[in-house]
């Protein structure tokens, strides 16, 4: 098992990495760590009109696995490309080659 390194700040030096890249604007990074049995996340995106970005904590390591932190930084990143009402972006687009958006049908 791999070994994480927390910096004195409590922020992951060597977190396990997810990222996807589309031209020289829209990419975005999942990070993940562990610690003490429990999995954090962290996000960063960049696009043509905005960004932002924030590393896996260890105060932040809630999640019972890393694919339950991975989807919780998939899920991150698509609410904040839809308040930015930047659905419609590459970026938008690549989160689905990691976690498809499903479409949820109702009756009524």
């Amino acid at each position: 098992m791999k070994e994480f390194i927390f910096n004195v700040c409590s922020v992951c030096l060597n977190p396990n990495r997810i990222s996807r890249k589309s031209d020289k604007y829209d990419e975005f990074e999942i990070s993940t760590a562990e610690h003490e049995g429990k999995w954090g996340v962290g996000v960063s995106y960049f696009y043509q009109l905005g960004g932002m970005s924030f590393g896996v904590s260890r105060q932040l390591c809630t999640f019972e696995s890393e694919t339950a932190a991975i989807l919780h930084g998939v899920s991150i990143l698509r609410q904040h490309l839809c308040h930015r009402q930047a659905k419609g972006s590459k970026i938008y687009q690549l989160l689905n080659e990691v976690a498809p958006d499903t479409l949820q049908l109702s009756l009524f």
